[in-house]
């Protein structure tokens, strides 16, 4: 099955682009809304303290419907 999630280590998001990321915390795997803020990363990128292992675009609104 195919994904369309981007590891963090193959490419970052672009500065501001709004994304859905993927970490875990506690053994447990999380998916939060977010805003990419380059000033955070250093070649890694966390959500809190917690390293984001891959991210996923959200598209817009004009997106979504565009593609109905």
């Amino acid at each position: 099955m195919e994904s369309n999630w981007i590891k963090v280590k193959d490419k970052l998001p672009k500065e501001g682009q709004h994304v859905f990321v993927l970490f875990s915390y506690k053994g447990e795997w999380f998916i939060q809304p977010t805003i990419f803020n380059s000033h955070d990363s250093n070649g890694t990128w966390n959500y809190g303290f917690e390293p984001v292992v891959a991210w996923l675009p959200i598209p817009s609104f004009q997106q979504l419907i565009k593609d109905l």
